[in-house]
């Protein structure tokens, strides 16, 4: 009887130890940083282990078989949205006739699918003004007009400013890694200009911004994600930090 109930409070014991683990893990994840270190987290590697041996201390439970299905093993096929290009593999005529001396035909087709990626391709867009001139009383010359440019004499297009600022906020993608990047693809753009095109892109985007925020203040509540960044300085880590505030809308 004593060993029973010596066996019933180790049993409990574990299960608490357990249970506060869980929520230190809960607590670190939900507010620590992940520089801070937890108590006790070289014991979450002996977790299979401890559960093991207390399943064995505890005779009197009968032993239970756990049977499931086995999912049948298979690949979700790639999105239609995608462009396809087919490619089929036919026998040449000549080879089309069977050992028997008869000719074959189609009896089918095996499909499968293989996904490929381009990688960026760029090209220069030479915009050629044709002028015009009058040979009669030749006063002046008139130049057919070019569309208006997202930066004044600069050779930035509307696709670049929009990869470059894609890359940089939403995939998280520096400027100095765009530098390198570019480089691969044999144009030099050095990260100055990189920052130069974000500033004037975004001045070109304060209209949306300004109606974005008299929408935003509009509403009743308000959810905010305050994660900070690390500020980066000529590809290295600073201890200033930024606030990424991203706002939505919650709807009572």
């Amino acid at each position: 009887m004593v060993l029973d109930y010596q066996s019933t409070v180790d049993q409990l014991q574990e299960k608490l130890t357990w249970y506060e683990e869980q929520f230190r893990l809960l607590q670190h994840k939900r507010f620590g940083t992940s520089s801070e270190k937890c108590p006790g987290q070289m014991e979450l590697f002996n977790e299979a282990e401890s559960i093991l041996d207390s399943l064995k201390q505890d005779d009197s439970d009968p032993e239970e078989t756990l049977s499931y299905q086995r999912k049948k093993p298979g690949r979700k096929p790639l999105s239609r949205d995608i462009p396809r290009e087919v490619i089929r593999y036919e026998l040449p005529e000549a080879e089309r006739v069977y050992a028997c001396g008869h000719a074959l035909h189609e009896a089918g087709e095996d499909k499968s699918e293989q996904l490929e990626i381009i990688p960026a391709q760029i090209k220069v867009i030479e915009h050629i003004q044709i002028k015009y001139g009058c040979r009669a009383c030749e006063n002046g010359i008139i130049s057919a007009p070019k569309p208006a440019q997202p930066i004044p004499r600069s050779f930035a297009s509307a696709s670049l400013l929009a990869y470059i600022i894609v890359a940089k906020f939403m995939d998280s993608l520096p400027l100095y890694r765009q530098e390198t990047i570019f480089k691969r693809l044999s144009v030099d753009l050095y990260r100055a200009t990189l920052s130069n095109w974000v500033l004037k892109s975004a001045e070109l985007l304060q209209p949306f911004y300004d109606r974005l925020h008299a929408l935003l203040i509009l509403q009743k509540i308000l959810q905010a994600d305050e994660t900070t960044l690390n500020v980066i300085r000529d590809g290295r880590e600073t201890k200033s930090k930024i606030l990424y505030v991203a706002l939505s809308e919650w709807w009572a």
